[in-house]
């Protein structure tokens, strides 16, 4: 499995997200439906084509993505993070998130936060998601109780944040 995930990093490409990677980037989406709802997918139509980013490419093609916005003076906000579901656990993700930490670096921004289902909610896909923000240095800022109503059973949401690295 080692030898796989070498192989992958190495083969990946980042760069800046252009216009032309929304179909990708929206079907990766739509192949994540443990994440990624109908209500999610409907905001990620808008959201995917008007926030800044980043895409990941694997012999040419578009196989994950992560968007952001400026949430707050000196804080961007991941806003939409996907991998081709075959290519978790490859390095993709972390490629992506180094790249974007390095542009937001670049831009002045201090915080990098992200929104996802706090632990209360007993649910694999979303302790996967928690593990990896963790292990990307990403902390508990707070915890929003029952954040995400009565569609989605009164979730509580998680923000997690970490300092970005200026030098």
């Amino acid at each position: 499995m080692v030898i796989i995930m070498v192989v992958v990093i190495e083969k990946v490409k980042i760069r800046k997200k252009v216009d032309e990677d929304f179909n990708s980037m929206f079907e990766i989406a739509k192949g994540l439906p443990e994440w990624f709802d109908e209500g999610g997918l409907k905001t990620m139509q808008t959201e995917l084509k008007t926030h800044g980013g980043f895409a990941a490419y694997l012999e040419g093609t578009l196989v994950g993505f992560v968007t952001f916005n400026a949430a707050a003076e000196g804080i961007a906000k991941i806003s939409w993070m996907g991998v081709r579901k075959e290519l978790h656990r490859r390095g993709i993700g972390t490629r992506l998130l180094q790249s974007l930490d390095e542009y937001l670096i670049d831009l002045g921004f201090g915080i990098l936060e992200v929104d996802t289902v706090a632990e209360s909610v007993d649910y694999e896909p979303y302790e996967f998601t928690r593990n990896f923000y963790y292990k990307h240095k990403f902390k508990k800022h707070r915890v929003d109780r029952d954040f995400y109503g009565e569609l989605n059973n009164k979730h509580d949401r998680l923000v997690l944040r970490k300092h970005l690295r200026i030098d």
